[in-house]
């Protein structure tokens, strides 16, 4: 098969359009035929080398963790999909990956695709849609008539919180720059809070749910609108919360989780949900999407396989 292999950590470049063995599903796995594979930040710092300390990967590597397509065969304990199923899914992070023609998926990190989504649709929004899922859903335990402040709320992850906490029937307080704000197309009932211009001083609100997705010193001055009993969530880095704050921290480890990826397919069918702004690339174009990403190209990228 063909597939984008990295054989050395660097910049873009090492991306390898190439020849490699096609992969072999375990009897509780399934090969997929890709149609389309996301790319997301994590793929590019681990391209880079930036990660290779806490997440080391067997060289040759192929990277890639958001993926939808067909299923060409399954292993002999799956008992929920068979050939020809169109679905998606996201690849736990660390196994081969979804830059190739074929991918290799375990059964529970799949979900049927609903029909009114494309494969490029779907294949850009599970790790988005699941890291989403897990800051409010999950660690961040949100409940109704609660209040929660998001940072970064007008990039991929940060505007599926906004939406999914507003389904919740709480308070929700979108963090951004003023221009992307602007850009964002937030929901009506969201209040905004510039933060290029004083958006975080004392006169901010005070929140049960801090949402991270940007890290450093925006997180490290949001932090102090967390009321006591709070939680901060972070994708970024482990939230550092003054002793006595009587605030829990949590970093998210994203994971793959069927039940949630169907409730999000179903979300994102029905228009619940807003799809981000894709930009397409060919799989042979592995490189450019990098440095596109790498250069901080809105929206997110899909690699489309012929």
């Amino acid at each position: 098969m063909k597939a984008v292999r990295l054989h050395a950590y660097g910049e873009p470049e090492v991306l390898r359009f190439e020849e490699a063995p096609d992969p072999t599903p375990a009897a509780d796995e399934i090969a997929v035929d890709v149609h389309a594979a996301g790319v997301n930040p994590l793929d590019w710092k681990i391209r880079s080398g930036a990660l290779a300390g806490l997440m080391p990967l067997p060289l040759p590597a192929i990277l890639g963790w958001d993926v939808a397509g067909v299923v060409a065969s399954v292993g002999a304990a799956v008992t929920d999909f068979r050939p020809g199923d169109a679905v998606f899914g996201m690849i736990p992070i660390g196994r081969t990956g979804a830059y190739a023609e074929r991918a290799v998926v375990p059964e529970p990190a799949l979900a049927a695709l609903p029909q009114e989504l494309t494969p490029v649709e779907a294949a850009a929004v599970p790790v988005v849609g699941l890291a989403a899922h897990q800051l409010v859903n999950g660690l961040g335990d949100l409940r109704p008539g609660q209040t929660a402040l998001v940072l970064g709320a007008a990039g991929n992850v940060g505007r599926l919180c906004v939406a999914l906490a507003g389904r919740r029937d709480v308070r929700v307080w979108a963090a951004a720059t003023a221009r992307d704000l602007e850009h964002a197309e937030l929901p009506d009932h969201v209040q905004h809070l510039a933060t290029d211009e004083g958006g975080l001083d004392a006169a901010s609100p005070s929140v049960d749910l801090l949402i991270d997705t940007v890290g450093g010193s925006l997180l490290e001055r949001a932090i102090a609108r967390v009321r006591p009993g709070g939680r901060v969530v972070s994708t970024v880095q482990p939230p550092q919360v003054p002793a006595g704050m009587e605030v829990e921290g949590h970093m998210l480890q994203v994971a793959p989780d069927r039940a949630a990826l169907e409730q999000l397919g179903q979300l994102f069918a029905g228009g619940h949900l807003p799809l981000p702004e894709i930009t397409t690339y060919g799989l042979s174009e592995a490189a450019q999407a990098h440095a596109a990403a790498a250069d901080g190209q809105a929206g997110k990228l899909v690699l489309v396989v012929p």
